[in-house]
């Protein structure tokens, strides 16, 4: 466990707040394949945890809180959602699209396929950060969401 969550089976934790995938998480994974969109889940359901892919590495770290420089964590409730980023992207915020997958919490740094069901718009200082809003589609992960 890394972050009050479990690791995938497919990544491994360098220590308590890095995770290194079989692939580098940006590059390494297609968007979609067949119509189906990889995300790259780095925030579980239930948890509070704030990491993020790094796209010079590829790994997946416990960013720093601003102020104290300790690992970030979100302090008033756990994600509600599956939090994460579709690999082999690029948003208007210079970053890869973000994704939520509904359902319950799954492996950090998980690739997930998805399907994508609809998107938030939302905005973050002035600047345009939509959210895509996936399903899950492999069985072991399928809800009541997913059809």
């Amino acid at each position: 466990m890394v972050g009050g969550a479990p690791v995938d089976a497919s990544a491994r934790a360098t220590d308590a707040t890095t995770i290194v995938g079989p692939r580098h998480y940006i590059r390494g994974y297609p968007a979609e394949i067949d119509g189906e969109v990889n995300a790259v889940v780095e925030i579980p359901s239930g948890t509070t945890g704030k990491f993020e892919v790094d796209d010079a590495d590829g790994w997946m770290h416990w960013r720093p809180d601003r102020d104290t420089g300790e690992p970030r964590e979100v302090d008033y409730l756990p994600f509600p959602v599956n939090y994460g980023m579709v690999p082999r992207t690029f948003a208007a915020d210079g970053d890869a699209l973000d994704s939520v997958v509904l359902g319950r919490g799954i492996e950090r740094g998980h690739v997930a396929a998805t399907r994508v069901i609809g998107v938030l718009l939302m905005g973050d200082d002035d600047e345009r950060d939509d959210k895509l809003i996936a399903v899950p589609l492999e069985p072991a992960l399928e809800n009541g969401f997913s059809k």
